[in-house]
């Protein structure tokens, strides 16, 4: 005897899955690492930029 199709729990599909918090953390974390990267590059070359201006700024004045 078929009495139709069945309703789905409205509880049960809420949330997220392991699966997309765990992808979600990933895609985080390696943009954090490529902010990270970036922001590092542009504080050495800052200094090395201070060292050079300190180094050649004074020998020419």
């Amino acid at each position: 005897m078929c009495t139709g199709p069945k309703k789905i729990n409205a509880n049960a599909r809420r949330g997220f899955t392991l699966i997309e918090l765990l992808v979600s953390l990933v895609v985080m974390a390696l943009a954090f690492t490529i902010v990270w990267s970036a922001f590092s590059a542009v504080t050495k070359a800052w200094r090395r930029g201070g060292r050079w201006w300190t180094t050649f700024g004074t020998a020419t004045s």
